[in-house]
């Protein structure tokens, strides 16, 4: 039986960070990049740069608007006790400090509990808490606490591998966030699985980083 997962204050929609009736307003971020060009030395008129004001905006606006995600939910007829993961999860963000590119790869696990989710909406929810302006510190924490609260899940843990862009000259720095929730927090089976599938440590000695 499959039906849309009940969640309030709209039934089967995940939300994590945002009012999704809140937009860019792409007039003002055309306004906003003109005055940049002009603030480099340059002019928004020129033919090589009459258009990116515009280019700009529209980018930002698809960038920052809060798409509501739709979970559907299995019964566990089965009773399935064991992992559910997915890996390599590409991904794109921007980031807070400098509003600068990331880029990185997701693996995702969750330990159901009563029902069981499409794979595919695990990268919808890492996709919808990227909209916005992200701190990456915080991002992998912000996916599991909203994966947790939203599929009732009883273990959650999410490693993020990302690539920042946020440094003149450095083409390489990576920084890798771990968050492990519930039954994944602790040591046990479902623990080590995940974090021996990614080669992280030993899945049973200090935890990784993150909430």
């Amino acid at each position: 039986m499959s039906e849309g997962w009940p969640l309030p204050p709209d039934p089967g929609t995940v939300v994590p960070h945002a009012d999704p009736g809140t937009r860019a307003s792409r007039p003002a971020i055309e306004r906003a990049v003109a005055d940049l060009i002009r603030a480099l030395g340059e002019d928004p008129h020129a033919p090589h740069l009459r258009h990116t004001p515009g280019r700009v905006a529209r980018l930002l606006e698809e960038e920052t608007t809060q798409t509501p995600v739709r979970i559907t939910a299995l019964e566990d007829d089965i009773g399935y006790d064991g992992l559910v993961t997915t890996h390599g999860i590409t991904f794109g963000a921007l980031c807070a400090c400098h509003v600068a590119r990331l880029r990185g790869v997701a693996h995702i696990c969750y330990l159901p509990g009563d029902r069981l989710v499409g794979l595919s909406k695990l990268a919808r929810v890492l996709e919808s808490c990227l909209r916005g302006l992200v701190v990456p510190e915080r991002l992998a924490g912000t996916v599991a606490a909203c994966l947790e609260e939203r599929l009732d899940a009883a273990g959650v843990g999410v490693v993020l591998d990302m690539q920042l862009a946020c440094r003149p000259g450095s083409t390489d720095t990576r920084v890798v966030t771990t968050a492990l929730r519930g039954a994944l927090r602790e040591p046990g089976e479902a623990r080590t699985t995940f974090l021996m599938q990614l080669g992280v440590g030993d899945g049973n000695g200090a935890r990784p980083g993150g909430g």
